[in-house]
């Protein structure tokens, strides 16, 4: 059932060639740099600084494959961890054929005494298919083309405008995931206690 409501919505955006297309879905962007910028602040009651920053470290070594190669940064004293992620995705062209996209960002956890801050910004996007019309290189490129492409007659540029669709809202759907999983980790107490 999970599967084929994950087609379905997949291909959503594809039947939609001789309707009005959607518009994109807006993600949040920061009021100084007006790049896309997800951030929370938690409130953890209770637990202490050194807590939440071993909470969160322990959430990057089983979030992502490698802890020590998405780490760029881990400043204990400080409360600090910085890495990079990557998420990836994968569109239908026509038959058989398949945009491939990287999306890499950064994410920067601060702790205090009681709460944390989680933000994910710098998105990059990367092409499998190298520099052409489909690789915009951020998020922002894709927002400049928006009405360009809504307006196009061809088949190809709606499509591609359907494929950014897709990809903008899976860029909110993982992000938004990446928070909720950082914030149950780091918010739910530790089981073990030898």
């Amino acid at each position: 059932m999970k599967r084929t409501l994950s087609i379905i919505l997949l291909l959503l955006p594809f039947t939609l060639f001789g309707q009005d297309l959607i518009p994109f879905p807006q993600l949040p962007k920061d009021s100084t740099t007006n790049q896309v910028t997800y951030k929370q602040i938690i409130q953890v009651p209770g637990v202490s600084a050194i807590d939440i920053y071993n909470r969160s470290r322990e959430w990057f070594a089983t979030t992502f494959k490698s802890a020590n190669s998405v780490l760029q940064l881990q400043d204990k004293d400080a409360g600090k961890l910085i890495g990079k992620g990557v998420f990836s995705h994968s569109y239908p062209l026509n038959a058989g054929v398949f945009e491939n996209y990287t999306i890499g960002f950064t994410i920067n956890i601060t702790v205090k005494e009681g709460k944390y801050r989680i933000i994910l910004d710098n998105y990059t996007l990367t092409s499998a298919m190298g520099n052409n019309p489909g690789s915009p290189g951020t998020i922002e490129a894709i927002y400049q083309n928006e009405e360009k492409l809504k307006t196009a007659k061809s088949k190809i540029q709606k499509q591609v405008y359907n494929i950014f669709w897709q990809l903008l809202t899976d860029i909110d759907n993982d992000s938004k995931g990446l928070i909720v999983s950082n914030y149950k980790a780091t918010t739910t107490k530790p089981k073990d206690d030898f």
